[in-house]
């Protein structure tokens, strides 16, 4: 008879046949499973078609508790071109210098930082 029910609070959670024992299968975040035991951290669990031990600190206790699964960061884009003068500060393009920094030439032939 299970003692309570808990929720999977991980991408992917091992389910292993012992506590700290072989991996023997997986559960999805979200997963429901019905707690057995619990002994020491770990929590013997039927769930779907796998049962076993998994470590209780990645179970939360109610439907819906988990943490959901942030959003990438989006990387910013730097145009990279050539080191030469063909970067006037007219257009869009930049020139990145030697030592990374972004720059255009003016119509003076001079280099202008960004």
């Amino acid at each position: 008879m299970p003692i309570e029910r808990r929720y999977v609070d991980a991408a992917s959670l091992n389910v292993r046949e012992s506590p700290d024992g072989n991996v023997v299968g997986k559960l999805a975040r979200g997963q429901e499973v019905q707690v057995q035991e619990s002994r020491a951290g770990w929590l013997r669990v039927v769930g779907g078609d796998t049962s076993g031990w998994i470590a209780s600190r990645y179970t939360c206790g109610t439907a819906g508790c988990w943490r959901p699964v942030p959003a990438p960061t989006p990387v910013a884009r730097v145009s990279r071109q050539s080191y030469g003068s063909g970067c006037p500060c007219s257009g869009s393009t930049n020139c990145i210098g030697p030592r990374g920094g972004r720059y255009c030439i003016t119509s003076g032939g001079n280099k202008r930082y960004r």
